[in-house]
């Protein structure tokens, strides 16, 4: 319901006088607009009659858009023409673009489930417009930018870090480009832009790990632990540098290995994370250095697809993270590295390390399973392995302390 008062500006007088706006108020979002009525008055508080009169004129102009939100009528107050045809016009037209968040996400999860696609990041988006609109129907033509700031903020003020607060947007953008896409009515007003943070966490500030915390962490002991506490500290130590020792990557695509990623002497695999992209993104074709070899003859299962199954299973969703993360944050508290060691860690070191041996992009790119960066890229052929092999054994022999000869 929209609400309209005089506002007189009195932080400023100008040799006209102080300035008298109306106050337009909408009770549903709490948000308020100023018209300009280019009229002053010398009294801070008592209202002129222009000023009551020009009050009466906007009271009678909303009255056939009250039932609109602030930012539909706002529009339409600047327009010239009969607002009542317009905002029927409008409503006619919210009335046949109501398309339903939840009950399209659902749609989206049933295709991508026929695809054998995860499905996760959607589920989470309908768990989290739900809680937080409170309600069983929403409008996708209702995700306005104003809506996503807000949003926004809730998540914070909810104590939501800003990786999680944009990982839940950008599922939401996807849901509602997908619907745009399919031409059911949905607008495009561009409502994400500006407001979803690609800038990488404080955690993985770069110059804060540095190749000596990791020769610490090789030879860290606890001498007060029990005999397990000892033995899941080895282990996530062996795990964090055997993410290093394949090349850096992430500890879902370690978890994700199966026996069949091992191809002789090398480990090839696609990214978890991006199982849902044509053809499953970019190959990884890495060497499998002697210590990635001593990690998997440890702790690989020869009785189970999985190569090791104690962080679960990623495409079953029983894949987890907590304590293998537990561990080595204990571990960093003790050694005194901050920020604390994390999951993705290795991936961040070995290419930091790769770039300090000035190792060329494009065969960085490749035993990361990066994308090509540029176009020119996209028309040259792969990197040869044995170029690729050289260059993988140096950044490990940096980061690895007293490594044994690879080749």
């Amino acid at each position: 319901m929209l609400q309209a008062d005089i506002f007189i500006d009195t932080r400023r007088k100008t040799q006209k006088g102080f300035p008298i706006k109306l106050q337009i108020y909408c009770t549903l979002t709490q948000q308020r607009k100023y018209i300009h009525t280019k009229l002053y008055q010398n009294s801070k508080t008592r209202k002129s009659v222009e000023a009551q009169h020009a009050l009466s004129k906007l009271l009678n102009r909303i009255k056939p858009i009250q039932e609109l939100t602030l930012e539909e009528a706002y529009p339409l107050l600047n327009k010239e023409g009969d607002l009542e045809i317009m905002a029927m016009k409008l409503k006619l037209e919210k009335f046949k673009a109501n398309v339903d968040f939840f009950a399209f996400t659902k749609k989206l999860i049933s295709e991508k489930e026929i695809q054998g696609m995860d499905t996760k990041a959607f589920e989470a988006a309908i768990r989290e417009v739900k809680n937080y609109t409170n309600q069983e129907t929403f409008n996708l033509n209702d995700i306005t930018y104003t809506w996503v700031k807000d949003y926004k903020l809730f998540k914070i003020k909810n104590g939501t870090n800003e990786g999680g607060i944009s990982y839940y947007l950008r599922t939401i953008r996807t849901i509602h480009n997908e619907a745009i896409k399919r031409d059911l009515g949905v607008k495009d007003t561009k409502p994400f832009k500006g407001l979803i943070s690609n800038i990488p966490s404080a955690e993985h500030d770069l110059k804060d790990w540095k190749v000596e915390d990791i020769h610490r962490l090789q030879k860290f002991e606890h001498s007060r632990a029990t005999d397990k506490t000892k033995e899941n500290m080895q282990r996530a130590i062996d795990i964090f540098m055997f993410q290093i020792a394949i090349g850096g990557h992430d500890l879902v695509d370690v978890a994700n290995l199966r026996w069949s990623n091992i191809k002789g002497s090398r480990l090839i695999f696609k990214r978890y994370k991006n199982r849902n992209k044509p053809g499953g993104g970019r190959t990884v074709n890495n060497i499998i250095l002697p210590f990635a070899q001593e990690v998997i003859d440890k702790y690989g299962d020869k009785s189970n697809e999985q190569i090791f199954k104690f962080h679960g299973d990623p495409k079953k969703g029983t894949y987890t993270h907590r304590l293998y993360y537990a561990t080595l944050k204990r571990i960093s508290k003790e050694l005194g590295i901050a920020p604390a060691l994390a999951t993705k860690t290795p991936r961040y070191v070995f290419r930091t390390v790769a770039g300090e041996l000035l190792i060329h992009d494009l065969i960085i790119e490749s035993i990361l399973g990066h994308k090509p960066t540029t176009t020119n890229r996209k028309y040259q052929k792969g990197v040869k392995h044995e170029v690729q092999d050289e260059a993988h054994e140096n950044v490990f022999r940096k980061i690895y302390k007293n490594p044994k000869p690879f080749f």
